[in-house]
C-alpha cells in the first residue's frame, strides 16, 4: 500500500487545548517519515490560518491517521496527495 505524501490537519481553535498539542508533537516525534504534513488553524465562521509544519514530516500509515482522529476529532485528516 502507497503510504500518502501529504496531509492537512485542521485543528479548532476553540477547543484546542495545550495537551493537544503536546499530544500531536509526540505523535509526530514518534511517527517520522517522508509525508508532508499542513496544519489548518480553524476558528469557525471566522477564519483559517495554514501553516506548514516544517520539519515534521511524518509516516501516515493508518494508525497515524487514526491518532490524529482521536486528538483532534473525526475528519479532521485530509490526504492532499
Amino acid at each position: 500500500m502507497k503510504l500518502p505524501r501529504s496531509l492537512r490537519i485542521a485543528i479548532q481553535l476553540p477547543e484546542a487545548r495545550p495537551e493537544t498539542v503536546d499530544a500531536l508533537h509526540g505523535l509526530f516525534t514518534r511517527s517520522k517519515g517522508d509525508a508532508k504534513v499542513l496544519f489548518d488553524l480553524v476558528r469557525p465562521g471566522e477564519y483559517v490560518v495554514v501553516m506548514e509544519a516544517e520539519g515534521y514530516n511524518v509516516c501516515a500509515d493508518r494508525a497515524f491517521i487514526k491518532s490524529v482522529e482521536q486528538l483532534c476529532g473525526p475528519d479532521s485528516i485530509k490526504v492532499i496527495d
